[in-house]
């Protein structure tokens, strides 16, 4: 559609397409139970120790909840849910002075790792449900405008329209929803270069995040909504140990099939050796940029 002036209905059919665009690009990883699960392993491992993963989860982490805490959102009262909540690092530091949150997570290896770090924390006041958001029933699950905040963070269950109009359906009050537009990982740009012969590289996850953005603000103010929209910039320069999992986190960026992991890993691995120091430790520079969308599903101007 080239017609940039557009109105109305076809306003929200061009942003609809825009949202959806590009969920089934082949670069992009399959969201499938086997993939989260893999997934959750090595998050575990690596939130378990002092590495830069943990420092840039555990930041995003404590930004995300003291801009939400000072928009009076998570009160002693507050009951949350946190859709695609993974290894729980938000459900537990939302817990601290929310009335109930709820992670909810397709892969429940996930959530055992969540459950135990709650416990770690002493947060008692969180619990945990395996299952697909796709598949859910709101009514049937008694969710229908259960709670004060629906949030959702770099998740493909609210990938579809469908899936933030349920996110909304369950909400009472606000809904918030993060995702990355801007990445670069100095590393990752050299194990492009020199490992993978790739004269340009760019995550397609990235340039996914930044057109999701844009088309939610237009779709939510086109469907009547005031959305705000904040950012959220972590610039590091961090070291990290030299091990398989980082080695196999940097495979995967570039290995679109399972057979061909196990090759890639060994040989990113072996470059990673090259830049280590004495310590065997590598040098870790990274930008990256978060979009935030908050709204409140009660101010709704009735603009369609």
């Amino acid at each position: 559609m080239n017609n940039l002036m557009l109105d109305g209905k076809n306003d929200l059919e061009y942003f609809l397409h825009l949202y959806e665009q590009g969920r089934d690009n082949t670069k992009i990883k399959r969201n499938t139970l086997e993939t989260w699960d893999e997934r959750a392993e090595r998050w575990g491992r690596e939130l378990s120790t002092d590495c830069p993963f943990r420092r840039a989860v555990d930041e995003r982490v404590l930004h995300t909840a003291r801009y939400l805490r000072a928009r009076g959102i998570l009160g002693e009262n507050s009951n949350v849910i946190d859709i695609g909540c993974g290894p729980g690092r938000y459900a537990a530091e939302f817990a601290r002075t929310a009335g109930h949150v709820t992670g909810i997570d397709l892969s429940k290896r996930m959530l055992d790792f969540a459950a135990d770090y709650a416990r770690e924390q002493g947060q008692e006041n969180v619990s945990f449900i395996p299952c697909d958001f796709g598949e859910i029933n709101v009514e049937q699950q008694g969710w229908a405008q259960k709670f004060d905040l629906v949030f959702s963070s770099i998740t493909p269950a609210v990938g579809t329209w469908e899936g933030l109009e349920k996110s909304m359906q369950m909400s009472r009050g606000f809904c918030f929803h993060s995702n990355y537009i801007h990445w670069y990982d100095e590393l990752e740009q050299q194990i492009a270069r020199d490992v993978f012969q790739l004269a340009s590289y760019s995550r397609p996850m990235v340039a996914l995040g930044r057109r999701k953005h844009y088309a939610l603000c237009n779709l939510l103010f086109l469907k009547g909504y005031q959305p705000e929209t904040r950012y959220h910039r972590q610039k590091r320069d961090d070291s990290g140990e030299i091990n398989l999992d980082l080695a196999g986190y940097y495979a995967s960026l570039f290995t679109d099939d399972k057979a061909s992991l196990e090759k890639n890993t060994r040989l990113v691995y072996r470059y990673l050796e090259t830049k280590a120091d004495k310590k065997g430790a590598v040098r870790q520079c990274s930008e990256r940029s978060y979009a935030w969308i908050l709204w409140d599903v009660r101010l709704n101007t009735g603009v369609r």
